[in-house]
């Protein structure tokens, strides 16, 4: 595999903010969306887990990054993938170095990428990932999840929680018209993926995405749930009241 990164480039650049630093980053950033776009969580609770974590949700807008990383429990800190465009973007690309971030070749994630991600998830840090890839740009609603998220919870022994963001598609646009938005987020129950048979490594992977994504399009409203919203395992799980926080809904 391959990464456009140059040679003497970092593939981890761990955030350069002190622990102070970065709690008033996060109380600046929420202080914002309370401001211009406020805010509703739910299923915070799920995030009160010791070690390492994934958190994994649909990507539909630049606010989702910063929208979790405010709900992030006080003290600890989120790495984010990034992809390596935006290093040529000056401010992301400054914001993600103030945080934390592994740069990733959506494309063809390189080895170095990966054993990043897994040395940061064994060390008991909170990895952010979109499994989509890139976000959804047009509809805003899901597209077919990747394997990578369930590919580095297997392989760093870590659980994944389920990540649900919506209306962050609105903020922008509103945000130009002077207008308030108001988003929301939603955390899942937290997925154990059993490590399976070398022989049965790719079905299960693929079997691990999409529940994962399944859990995801659950806590969303139905707009959103795009190539999920017809999905058998999705509807088992609205059938079952699987989706506690459907909130998001406004039921």
């Amino acid at each position: 595999m391959t990464n456009s990164a140059a040679p003497n480039e970092p593939i981890y650049e761990r955030g350069w903010l002190n622990p102070t630093g970065l709690e008033i980053f996060r109380w600046t950033l929420k202080t914002l969306f309370d401001i211009f776009a406020p805010m509703t969580a739910y299923g915070k609770e799920n995030l009160e887990l010791k070690g390492g974590y994934i958190v994994a949700a649909n990507h539909m807008s630049y606010f989702d990054a910063p929208l979790m990383f405010v709900h992030i429990p006080r003290g600890r800190t989120m790495t984010a993938l990034g992809t390596d465009k935006y290093k040529s973007y000056p401010f992301f690309a400054f914001i993600l170095r103030m945080v934390g971030v592994i740069w990733v070749n959506r494309d063809a994630p390189s080895p170095a990428s990966i054993k990043a991600a897994v040395q940061v998830l064994r060390s008991g840090e909170v990895l952010g990932v979109a499994p989509e890839g890139t976000r959804s740009r047009d509809t805003h609603a899901l597209q077919e999840g990747k394997t990578g998220a369930a590919y580095l919870a297997i392989t760093a022994g870590v659980p994944v929680i389920p990540v649900a963001v919506a209306h962050t598609d609105l903020a922008a646009n509103d945000l130009k018209h002077l207008r308030r938005s108001h988003v929301s987020i939603a955390f899942g129950k937290p997925l154990y993926f059993p490590a399976p048979a070398r022989q049965e490594r790719d079905a299960k992977l693929q079997e691990y995405t999409t529940e994962l994504m399944c859990q995801i399009a659950a806590l969303l409203p139905p707009e959103y749930r795009g190539v999920y919203a017809d999905h058998p395992r999705l509807k088992q799980l609205l059938n079952e009241g699987a989706a506690a926080v459907s909130a998001l809904q406004g039921d």
